[in-house]
């Protein structure tokens, strides 16, 4: 099923599992750089995450046409973050975002962080396993 982008006020969830020490974060609706790096520090400050964890967020349903500023700024953030996101983190979105999660994902590696992008959950998934 793959989701659309819509104009609706944003949001990013997440959900914890211990069993395959995953947390899935999905956006949807109109985000903005600022909301995308309060998910960011929410998921690193929730008790119930640990950084030994693999993340997949999916930004497939998002609203957000980013200046390069602020992707270069949510780069940073996880390079700050580091020690919160310490294994893989895939990013999985679609259409021109694809472009943008894949100059994300290039510049954290130079930083030493384990991040890619995907265009389908399942390819992520399957990533995480290698």
């Amino acid at each position: 099923m793959q989701e659309k982008s819509d104009d609706r006020e944003g949001v990013f969830t997440f959900e914890i599992n211990d069993a395959e020490k995953l947390c899935l974060v999905v956006g949807k609706g109109r985000i903005s750089f600022d909301s995308s790096v309060k998910a960011m520090h929410t998921l690193a400050n929730d008790p119930g995450f640990n950084p030994d964890y693999n993340i997949i967020v999916d930004l497939r349903a998002i609203n957000y046409h980013p200046t390069y500023k602020e992707v270069l700024d949510i780069k940073n953030n996880l390079v700050f973050m580091k020690a919160s996101f310490g294994k893989k983190i895939a990013i999985v979105t679609n259409g021109f975002m694809m472009a943008l999660a894949e100059l994300v994902s290039r510049l954290s590696q130079l930083s030493g962080m384990t991040v890619s992008a995907f265009s389908d959950i399942d390819t992520a998934r399957e990533w995480m396993k290698e």
